[in-house]
């Protein structure tokens, strides 16, 4: 399915926050209401799109915290949206087309769906299937990339790491989700690193897309030294303030000091999950 055909969705959680054409503010609380039944959707074009996507999270787990937090006649603001949508989809087995299907996903293969259109196998970064894991696919172009080429701002804010499967099916494309980093790239996907002529580990890939706003855990991810390219010899977090040009915050004080400008804004608020 290609995914200019695909309409925009909505869902509730904190796994990531994709925000195509930033501008939009939104909160988190509890006010009770209900939207009005007549409420119009004739047609309106959207200006921002943000995406909140729940790591893992179906209807059960929804319930569940609605009961435990508001009680049974409760709302949560995610019950206040005027739509709600779910996705149900599977991942396929290693091989050749026509590819076996699989029914047990990971959240890379299944987070490569979302931000592609497109099924792979499990542990793939928004890579097409192959005849192994080991074996790279064809890179998959992502809703974020779609958005970047027609001039919108983007960004990629998640409560994990920014290497996670989750946010990572994003902003790059690597055969195994456990490249997160140069050293686990160079262990791992050793035909993918840059030295390699590769597009690199997924942090690195992260700083190269330039996306407009990051902000996540996983710092430890990008103190790790490049090897190739044009950040040779700096750590993935100075070549992208030296090269790509972005500025970094790392705490509550320096994201809220920051100021809308040009330059690009990567937060790495700890070393692991955030």
């Amino acid at each position: 399915m290609s995914i200019r055909k695909r309409v925009p969705a909505v869902a509730g959680g904190l796994g990531a926050v994709v925000l195509l054409g930033l501008a939009a503010n939104f909160a988190i609380g509890g006010q009770h209401y209900n939207t009005p039944s007549h409420h119009s959707h004739k047609s309106a074009k959207a200006h921002n799109v943000i995406m909140l996507l729940g790591d893992g999270m179906g209807v059960s787990e929804v319930t569940a915290a609605r009961y435990y937090q508001y009680g049974a006649d409760g709302r949560m603001n995610m019950d206040k949206l005027p739509f709600t949508g779910y996705q149900t989809t599977w991942s396929v087995k290693p091989g050749f087309a026509p590819y076996k299907p699989d029914y047990d996903p990971d959240s890379a293969s299944t987070g490569t769906m979302w931000a592609t259109g497109e099924k792979t196998i499990d542990e793939r970064i928004s890579q097409g299937p192959s005849s192994a894991e080991t074996v790279p696919g064809d890179n998959l172009e992502t809703v974020l990339e779609v958005a970047r080429k027609a001039g919108k701002k983007t960004g990629n804010v998640t409560t994990a790491e920014l290497t996670d499967a989750t946010p990572a099916v994003l902003d790059s494309h690597v055969s195994l989700r456990g490249c997160q980093g140069l050293q686990d790239t160079a262990a791992t996907c050793p035909t993918e690193t840059k030295a390699a002529g590769g597009l690199g580990s997924i942090a690195e890939q992260t700083v190269d897309h330039k996306v407009d706003v990051v902000l996540g855990g996983g710092r430890s991810r990008f103190q790790q030294t490049v090897v190739g390219g044009p950040g040779d010899g700096r750590t993935v977090e100075q070549y992208a303030h030296d090269r790509r040009g972005y500025t970094e915050v790392t705490d509550a004080d320096s994201l809220a000091a920051a100021r809308r400008s040009d330059r690009p804004l990567l937060g790495l608020f700890s070393p692991g999950t955030s």
